[in-house]
């Protein structure tokens, strides 16, 4: 089986480290009602704002950067969001707006401060979003473990 890539297009798998730091410098700011910059170790931040940023371009009347991988970003969070917020969005318009939303914050974070009520809605939602973004990385991984066509032929996975 031939396997093309394209480069920037990444799954849920890619992002695991950076969701699973961010949920748990989340939680950590939800204790104590204090977030800053300094809080999140900066190549994770990168990467939160990075992603974000992929999603919103993915819904910008303008042409992506990268139109693959904004794609991918978006179809990725779409399905987290699905499942991580409660209620679910009911239209394609406040999904955007949500991820709008999540990728101000991010982008705005300044240095530590105590958080308002309406940043620490943002922040639980945010939390719950990057634990169910790890753990669509966990599905895909535990999926791509045992790729049928990788066994030569004649031999069965099923005495693994």
């Amino acid at each position: 089986m031939s396997r093309i890539f394209l480069e920037g297009v990444v799954g849920p798998t890619y992002w695991m480290y950076t969701a699973s730091v961010m949920a748990r410098r989340l939680e950590r700011a939800l204790l104590t009602r204090r977030l800053g910059t300094s809080d999140i170790p900066k190549g994770v931040y990168n990467e939160a704002v990075e992603f974000f940023s992929l999603v919103v371009e993915s819904s910008s009347s303008e042409l992506p950067r990268n139109l693959p991988a904004s794609a991918r970003a978006a179809a990725i969070a779409g399905q987290v969001m699905m499942k991580s917020s409660t209620p679910p969005p009911k239209t394609i318009q406040e999904m955007d707006d949500r991820e709008s939303k999540y990728y101000q914050f991010l982008r705005n974070m300044s240095d530590d401060h105590q958080l308002t009520e309406d940043e620490l809605k943002t922040v639980a939602e945010l939390r719950s979003f990057f634990l169910k973004l790890y753990a669509a990385g966990e599905e895909e991984e535990s999926r791509q473990l045992i790729d049928v066509e990788d066994f030569p032929p004649g031999y069965s996975p099923n005495y693994i």
